[in-house]
């Protein structure tokens, strides 16, 4: 006589699936403020200064700032804020090739090559723009004490 008994197995727990873990995971990051607005400005939402030091990671940096120990991401936009104002006070064309140019003077200045890892010249280059501009600001200071005081005698 053969009976239908059901066949019992053991099983451990259940795994959990790490295709919709992920999947969930991709939703939280797509909805962040700032993946949002790198999906809005597209390719030109990476500052020049990426491409031309060739750093990796930038879209984990701005997804994760913590993570950005370095402050890379604030000094990769100094310094794309200083030398927009260098060309543009120059009168050259914003580009790719201007950019470059500008920094590879700075870095022949330095003794800086491609051989340096980039947060070694993102550094040195912050470092000396951040002195240019505090000499300049000095200088501000000096040249309107020197002017107030000759305008009261």
């Amino acid at each position: 006589m053969a009976t239908d008994k059901p066949e019992y197995s053991l099983r451990g727990p259940e795994k959990p699936d790490p295709i919709a873990e992920k999947s969930g995971l991709t939703k939280a990051v797509e909805a962040t403020p700032i993946a949002e607005k790198h999906e809005q400005l597209g390719e030109d939402a990476v500052p020049m200064g990426v491409n031309h030091f060739g750093i990796k990671g930038w879209e984990d940096m701005l997804l994760a700032p913590e993570l950005d120990f370095n402050k890379t991401i604030d000094k990769v936009a100094y310094i794309e804020d200083f030398i927009k104002e260098k060309i543009s006070s120059e009168k050259m064309k914003l580009d790719q090739k201007s950019y470059s140019q500008l920094i590879q003077e700075l870095e022949q200045q330095l003794g800086l090559s491609d051989s340096h890892e980039p947060k070694v010249r993102v550094n040195r280059i912050y470092n000396l723009m951040k002195l240019i501009e505090e000499q300049a600001a000095e200088k501000s200071k000096k040249l309107s004490i020197i002017n107030l005081l000759n305008s009261k005698y």
